[in-house]
């Protein structure tokens, strides 16, 4: 494993344990101010993900983990990553596909663009 694959690996895992507890202090840390989100609810602002996460209270006891990990270098200074999501609580589980562009910054990798698509 390669170490930009590492890298990317440890802050999507950070990423699926922060959108369970609602810590928003990952998006500041991990995203570009022109970050923007894609999913199910349409496009949103690195901003206005914080509020989301300031409104949720968290699922500390939901388990996220990627699978199907695919990394793709982008040159230089981006890279993709792409997997599919297995979430369980309990006896419910939740699938969906999540990929992340990431531009490189003198700070480290930083998000620039996410997309989230549910599994029905």
């Amino acid at each position: 494993m390669s170490d930009l694959e590492r890298t990317l690996r440890e802050i999507e895992q950070h990423w699926l344990d922060a959108e369970v507890t609602g810590d928003g202090g990952f998006l500041l840390d991990h995203c570009a101010e022109d970050f923007v989100h894609m999913g199910d609810d349409g496009f949103s602002s690195r901003q206005e993900l914080l509020e989301i996460y300031a409104q949720e209270s968290g699922q500390p006891e939901r388990r996220s983990q990627a699978h199907d990990v695919v990394v793709k270098r982008l040159g230089d200074a981006a890279a993709v990553i792409a997997y599919k999501v297995m979430s369980t609580m309990g006896e419910e589980t939740q699938s969906w596909y999540a990929s992340t562009a990431y531009r490189r910054t003198p700070d480290g990798w930083r998000a620039v663009l996410r997309h989230e698509t549910s599994i029905c």
